[in-house]
């Protein structure tokens, strides 16, 4: 789907003639119509996202994957592995847009003391491993540019506290 920018609006605008001193005139129709056509009704195609994730291994990836994450997303999944476990996550593939489209990591539940990193753009960060046995992450989109998304798998580690 193609956002018309300002200068295409204001072209389109002209072009149809809608507004004529402060009345809307027969374009309309046609107005809604290309309304209805183009327009981003993004609570209709809304996806369902996030939860709990429980188990030793196991992935993760944005709702629409490969094929494009949805605009206004707001996902949390936590993962939860059994006590004596730690979590490494590791990003596989990670397309978003730039500085508007968020991956926040939590050490933890999601609370601003547990953040651990914040992800956006392409590049993938090194593996990330919980401090215990939950982690948590929010995604977050904004209104517009959307991309491929990310992928992640995690895996559960066993903390040995062996006497030597």
């Amino acid at each position: 789907m193609t956002d018309l920018g300002a200068p295409e609006m204001l072209l389109m605008r002209r072009r149809l003639n809608v507004k004529t001193n402060g009345r809307l005139r027969r374009d309309l129709p046609l107005l809604l119509l290309l309304g209805l056509l183009f327009g981003d009704f993004s609570s209709s195609k809304a996806e369902s996202c996030g939860g709990v994730v429980q188990g030793l291994n196991g992935s993760i990836e944005s709702p629409g994957f490969p094929h494009g994450y949805p605009n206004y997303a707001n996902c949390t999944w936590l993962i939860i592995t059994g006590e004596r476990n730690r979590i490494q996550l590791t990003f596989v593939t990670l397309a978003l847009e730039e500085d508007f489209d968020i991956v926040s990591v939590y050490d933890g539940q999601p609370s601003p003391g547990n953040l651990k990193l914040r992800l956006s753009g392409f590049m993938l960060p090194s593996p990330i491993v919980s401090s215990g046995s939950i982690l948590a992450l929010w995604f977050t989109t904004d209104f517009a540019v959307s991309a491929q998304g990310f992928r992640a798998v995690y895996e559960g580690k066993t903390v040995c506290d062996c006497e030597k």
